[in-house]
């Protein structure tokens, strides 16, 4: 999974947790669901339950306490290494 991902977010659930013998991660760095990745997924699981009416994301949401952690949090190695460099570069990274 993820083969050539260079930008962006992926949320992908997984309680099976099967994604780490499929995951290419070479080309992703997986990030902990912190609290914005959480209310950016949550967000994302609410809107794609009002335009489908989606009875996986009602069961998923209320239940969230519990399946906020079959949730991987995943981003393209590229992005991370452009924003690492954007900060290190920032006026307040080079005046400490």
């Amino acid at each position: 999974f993820a083969a050539g991902m260079t930008g962006g977010d992926v949320f992908l659930y997984d309680p099976d947790k099967r994604l780490e013998s499929r995951l290419n991660r070479e080309t992703v760095v997986e990030l902990p669901l912190n609290t914005e990745a959480e209310r950016r997924c949550r967000r994302l699981i609410e809107t794609h339950l009002d335009l489908t009416g989606s009875r996986v994301a009602a069961r998923i949401l209320s239940n969230w306490t519990a399946e906020r952690a079959h949730w991987v949090h995943l981003r393209g190695r590229e992005v991370v290494a452009r924003e690492a460099a954007e900060t290190d570069n920032s006026p307040d990274a080079r005046s400490a």
